[in-house]
This record gives C-alpha cells, structure tokens and sequence, in this order.
C-alpha cells in the first residue's frame, strides 16, 4: 500500500491519478500539436458543430490571448515525484464530526485522520475539570450515604438496647426517650 501513493507537495496523491494527469496533458498536449493546414470543406462543417463536453476548442486568436503555447509531444523520463497545486478534502459521507458534552483538555488522540473505527471505539481522552469534580461529589455523595446508614444501623442499636433495659427496669426513661430521638433522626438523615 506504500506504493500506491506519492507525496506532492505535502499531499498524498495516487499513482493512479498521477497517471490520469499525464495521460490528459498528453492528450491535450497532442491534440493540440502538428501543423495547421486549410481546412477543408468537410471539415468547415464539422469545425462548426458543437464540440464535445470534454474538449476544449481554441482559435489562433484565443491561444495568442490565453497565452498558450503549442508544442508538439516529446519523449522524457518518468518521474515518481510530481509537483501539482492541490487540494485533499475529505469525503464528507464517510467522515463524522465529533463533540463532547463536557468542556476539557484532549490529553491523547487514538486515531488518526483515514483510520476506520467501529462504534464505541475511544478516539480521544479527555481531562476534565468539571467531570473530575462531579466524579468527586458523587464520592463524597456516596461515602456520606454509608456513614448514615452505619449511623442508622447503630441508632437502632442504641435505642433497642435502651428499650430492653427499661423494660428490665434496669435503664431510665430519659435514656430510652434520648435513644428513640437518636434512631429517628438518623433513619431520616439516611433519607
């Protein structure tokens, strides 16, 4: 596959299409060669029909004008390397634009330019502030949720204790009141 494409200044082209440009600058080159006789008279008419789509027809005055010179074709040795004005565009129905929904750094791109990926692939990572904070609060979040449920669960520890002790007329009824308080407000402060 390395040898299909050449670069031109600076972009890849194919040798296919390198081809395609000799052979229509040869073409052109020798259409447009070889000594100008009188036409005949057959030929006046055929010169005034329409000229096909792809073929460009110049009088003597609009090549003087356009500055054209004529050559007759010559023989050189191939080049591997062509210098052509260009320009790569992608095709835009093979190409997917992308977008993130958090605002962040691209800290690593995994695919290049041409390279086929499949759904779910990762192309990019991205560091993210925001995301980094939200992935802290979600944490914390979920930290504050065990230590009330441990909170809870000793609670009801407490007052289930402070009621046996009562009913054994072992504890008073302050303690037993403090350790109801305690299990409500922690069963609603797990919530």
């Amino acid at each position: 596959m390395a040898g299909m494409f050449t670069t031109v200044s600076g972009v890849m082209v194919t040798r296919a299409a390198q081809r395609r440009t000799l052979l229509g600058a040869c073409a052109l080159l020798a259409a447009c060669g070889g000594e100008t006789k009188a036409p005949a008279p057959a030929a006046s008419a055929a010169a005034t029909a329409p000229a096909p789509r792809d073929t460009a027809l110049l009088t003597p005055e609009a090549l003087a004008t356009s500055g054209v010179t004529v050559r007759a074709a010559t023989r050189v040795a191939w080049r591997d390397a062509w210098q052509l004005p260009a320009r790569l565009v992608l095709d835009p129905t093979s190409t997917q634009a992308l977008g993130s929904i958090v605002e962040g750094r691209v800290t690593q791109v995994r695919v290049q330019p041409g390279d086929r990926v499949v759904r779910g692939q990762v192309l990019v990572t991205i560091h993210s502030h925001e995301l980094t904070s939200a992935r802290n609060e979600l944490e914390q979040a979920a930290a504050g949720r065990a230590e009330a449920e441990n909170t809870a669960q000793l609670a009801a520890t407490a007052a289930a204790r402070a009621e046996r002790l009562y009913e054994a007329q072992a504890g008073s009824l302050a303690d037993l009141e403090r350790a109801r308080a305690a299990k409500t407000a922690a069963e609603s402060g797990r919530r």
